[in-house]
């Protein structure tokens, strides 16, 4: 942007002077990761090794904290200022330059660049893979989420996941299971005491057999034989 300033220069007799303060172009186009940005200009306000101050604003110029960036300029009234870009995401940023003067002089109007940052081509590709892969993810959860809020029993059927056949089969198993623990507690259940059977300590044994018989008998339960007290 080039801003043509007049300032009056005292040299015994007053005068005008027409000076350029300027700048190479006016708007700036880079892509986000860019590391620096050159901006050059031209101050022949004032002499060589005057100081040019450039703020890159983020947003609007004059909003905000910019960054500062100061240069002098050379023997040719010329400058260039390096901005820190390497930070900046895609958007629009504001470039303004002031060239500001000792003492009692009239400074010229600050000069305002736009600066634009887009983004690179590998990030736009992965931010679009990633919104694809995104929209499949969506979709398969929002189906999984329908198919969780069936019924369990419609999952486990209607869903594939165990028919009405291996569901009898695995009821059929289970109540197997369970009769054969019965049985096989009932058959380990520890006898009780000998009572009337003839097995106490009163038992009257036959001397033909051995079996036990209880008091009171004259004959052998089992063998039918006498049975002689002892």
């Amino acid at each position: 942007m080039v801003l043509m300033v007049v300032v009056v220069v005292l040299s015994g007799a007053e005068s005008l002077h027409a000076c350029a303060f300027t700048t190479t172009q006016s708007t700036y186009t880079i892509t986000e990761g860019t590391q620096v940005l050159p901006v050059m200009g031209t101050d022949d306000c004032f002499p060589p090794g005057t100081t040019v101050n450039v703020f890159l604003y983020t947003g609007s110029c004059g909003s905000g904290k910019p960054q500062i960036v100061s240069v002098v300029t050379d023997a040719s009234s010329s400058f260039t200022a390096t901005l820190s870009t390497s930070s900046l995401v895609p958007g629009t940023y504001c470039i303004e330059l002031a060239s500001p003067c000792n003492g009692s002089c009239t400074p010229p109007v600050n000069v305002t660049d736009s600066l634009m940052v887009t983004a690179s081509e590998t990030i736009a590709s992965v931010n679009s893979t990633l919104t694809n892969s995104s929209v499949f993810t969506n979709s398969s959860v929002a189906v999984q989420v329908a198919s969780s809020t069936q019924p369990v029993s419609a999952q486990l059927t209607g869903g594939g996941l165990l028919s009405q056949s291996t569901l009898l089969l695995v009821g059929v198993i289970l109540v197997l299971v369970v009769v054969l623990l019965v049985v096989t507690f009932r058959r380990r259940k520890p006898p009780g005491p000998a009572t009337s059977t003839g097995q106490g300590t009163d038992a009257i044994h036959c001397i033909e057999c051995g079996y036990p018989n209880p008091p009171g008998n004259q004959f052998c339960r089992k063998c039918g034989a006498k049975l002689v007290k002892t």
